[in-house]
């Protein structure tokens, strides 16, 4: 179900809030946005935000989590270079996000990575077959 949608056609920038199947046809939408702006390095950040378990797809940048409850988020296979940033959105009454990966991969050596405090944030970058922090 999308919650919310948001489309800036001037600055090109696409947020949006969802939950599961919708993913597929956002990604389809900030695909096009980007194709009429003729550059596929838009200086801009594709947001999404979720209020529940999420796999990251190729066209998300920025994740958003909005939960009281432990949010899982799972990060796609890793593809030299990409990049996510995860944030906790809701600060204080928050529950844990969890980051995971979709294949055996590690996160800085680790199965998984947690974002405890309020309002924390990650950038996820993928190399050589694994995840790191930065």
């Amino acid at each position: 179900m999308v919650h919310n949608l948001g489309v800036d056609t001037k600055n090109l920038k696409f947020t949006r809030i969802i939950t599961r199947k919708e993913e597929q046809f956002m990604a389809y939408i900030n695909l096009k946005v980007r194709e009429a702006s003729g550059n596929s390095f838009v200086n801009s950040y594709t947001t999404t935000v979720v209020t529940e378990n999420y796999t990251v797809s190729e066209y998300d940048e920025y994740i958003g989590v909005v939960s009281v409850d432990k949010v899982t988020i799972t990060l796609p296979t890793s593809s030299d270079g990409k990049s996510f940033i995860i944030k906790n959105e809701l600060g204080e009454t928050s529950g844990i996000i969890e980051v995971v990966t979709a294949a055996e991969e590690l996160i800085d050596r680790a199965d998984m990575y947690h974002l405890t405090s309020p309002f924390e944030s990650a950038t996820f970058v993928s190399r050589g077959g694994n995840w790191y922090v930065v």
